[in-house]
């Protein structure tokens, strides 16, 4: 989930990751993906499954027009650590 801060002091947009079986009841991560400190535009979790049972997430985001001119809107992409799935 994308949580917009265009309102709050810093301005700092986070990404913060959940799951759901139910589409009721989300476990969220504990912080934000990114650490809070990129203005964000767009955001997709792309799986990557690897072949030991784990997985990790690549993430593809764009930053936004809070930037200088010469950093808005160019594409980033960064990626999770692995972890084990049960």
């Amino acid at each position: 989930m994308h949580e917009n801060q265009n309102v709050s002091k810093t301005k700092d947009d986070r990404l913060w990751f959940c799951a759901t079986n139910d589409l009721k009841h989300f476990v969220w991560s504990q912080r934000d993906v990114l650490g809070g400190s990129t203005p964000l535009y767009k955001a997709s979790f792309i799986p990557v499954y690897k072949p030991d049972g784990s997985m990790k997430f690549k993430i593809a985001y764009t930053t936004d027009e809070r930037l200088p001119v010469a950093e808005r809107w160019r594409l980033k992409i960064t990626e999770t650590q692995s972890f084990k799935l049960n």
